[in-house]
């Protein structure tokens, strides 16, 4: 998924009010794992991942 938003502070006190492009990948590896990585665009520079959260499913 991709779009933009005006950033308040998220991405670093140099952007504050500028759009931001973000992109969001959502890897479902296999049943009991999934990746969600969050990129940022900045004004006049390149991609960069932000975050990234990993969720695994508990074994009982």
């Amino acid at each position: 998924m991709s779009g933009a938003f005006t950033d308040q502070g998220v991405a670093g006190e140099d952007t504050v009010g500028k759009s931001i492009g973000m992109r969001t990948v959502i890897k479902i590896e296999n049943n009991d794992r999934h990746v969600f990585e969050l990129y940022f665009t900045r004004p006049g520079q390149q991609e960069t991942l932000a975050t990234r959260g990993l969720y695994t499913r508990l074994k009982e």
